[in-house]
């Protein structure tokens, strides 16, 4: 069963470490709110956010992603490959 956004909001709490980062998805979603998306786009882009916030670790904020291949690595872990 998919999540809920009310328990992806939880999730930013409890999966991302990162201060700076949880803040940051946090605005993210005001302004996703603030614009009048649908939840269902909300919980998507929330859930990829916070993934991506536990890929990159601890130490390591939004701020600091400058190269194209930061984000590439982490999009490729999740392709699904063709198996024969």
């Amino acid at each position: 069963m998919p999540a809920k956004l009310t328990t992806t909001i939880k999730n930013i709490d409890i999966k991302v470490a990162n201060q700076t980062n949880r803040q940051i998805i946090k605005e993210f979603y005001q302004y996703l709110q603030n614009i009048d998306t649908s939840e269902n786009y909300q919980n998507g882009l929330l859930k990829v956010l916070i993934r991506y916030a536990e890929h990159i670790g601890d130490n390591i904020t939004f701020y600091l992603i400058q190269e194209r291949e930061q984000i590439l690595d982490f999009l490729n872990l999740k392709r699904k490959t063709r198996q024969r």
